[in-house]
């Protein structure tokens, strides 16, 4: 497994002072300053995953002798991107089965339904708002894919 140092903290972009904490994606270990931050690249990895690249394409662009990353800096966004389309795959399914459930309940004129009908339509809300956000990852990483 290859480590990648930085300087600074792939998530909030401050100095590393110590050693950092590792973490792990696609068997490359990227640094991170503290458990909240490692906390945050878990829960969106494509999303830290995509800035780290593009200074990684930046640096190519000014060292030409940094070529050797871009292999690296490919696998990482395609692994990046899959995560990220499986994710969203889950994600359209789960609203999918929420509007089915949705659609049972209005045959249903109780209270109670109309209650689980509103919580439903929440949830709804939520799940199309993280699709949207989902397909803004999935089209930057594209983007930057074109220029690895």
């Amino acid at each position: 497994m290859s480590t990648h140092h930085h300087k600074k903290c792939v998530v909030c972009d401050w100095q590393i002072e110590d050693d950092g904490i590792k973490v792990e994606f696609e068997e490359k270990k990227l640094l991170v300053c503290s458990d909240d931050c490692a906390e945050k690249f878990y829960k969106a990895p494509g999303k830290y995953i995509q800035a780290l690249l593009i200074s990684i394409l930046l640096g190519l662009a000014a060292n030409p002798a940094l070529a050797e990353s871009s292999d690296d800096a490919y696998k990482m966004i395609v692994a990046a991107r899959t995560q990220l389309v499986s994710r969203y795959d889950a994600t359209a399914r789960d609203v999918d089965d929420l509007e089915k459930q949705v659609a049972v309940l209005k045959r249903d004129t109780s209270q109670e339904a109309k209650r689980v009908e509103a919580e439903l339509d929440k949830r709804i809300s939520s799940k199309s708002r993280e699709l949207k956000d989902l397909e803004f990852q999935i089209r930057d990483l594209d983007q930057a894919l074109k220029k690895v």
